[in-house]
């Protein structure tokens, strides 16, 4: 991950790493891990095993963690927009005024309000 600083300059925040690994004795086609490495900690963040794709670490969150959550967009108010589109995936967002998620589905915007 880059960014700049006030000067403009590019600075290194973390570096991104990957290990393909070809596990043809399991169940899995293969797996490919993307880990990030910040301060000498490696955390991982995405698992691609198979066709099943995986976002944080392969455990349960404790109840009173502050990391590990999957952070979606939001929009001030219920999404407009067409969103690009892949085969087999919906896109989703949170309209934080109105507390609704919403589900790109079968041609429009469908949502569950949050409580």
């Amino acid at each position: 991950m880059f960014g700049d600083n006030a000067d403009g300059a590019r600075t290194t925040y973390g570096s991104i790493t990957s290990f393909i690994l070809d596990d043809t004795t399991s169940a899995e086609d293969g797996r490919l891990i993307l880990a990030a490495t910040t301060a000498g900690v490696g955390e991982t963040h995405v698992y691609l095993e198979g066709l099943n794709t995986i976002i944080g670490e392969k455990s349960i969150l404790d109840t009173t963690a502050t990391a590990g959550f999957l952070h979606i967009g939001r929009c001030a108010g219920p999404p407009t927009g067409v969103p690009d589109l892949y085969t087999g995936k919906c896109p989703i967002v949170v309209d934080s005024t109105n507390g609704r998620l919403y589900v790109y589905h079968t041609g429009a915007w469908h949502y569950a309000a949050l409580t």
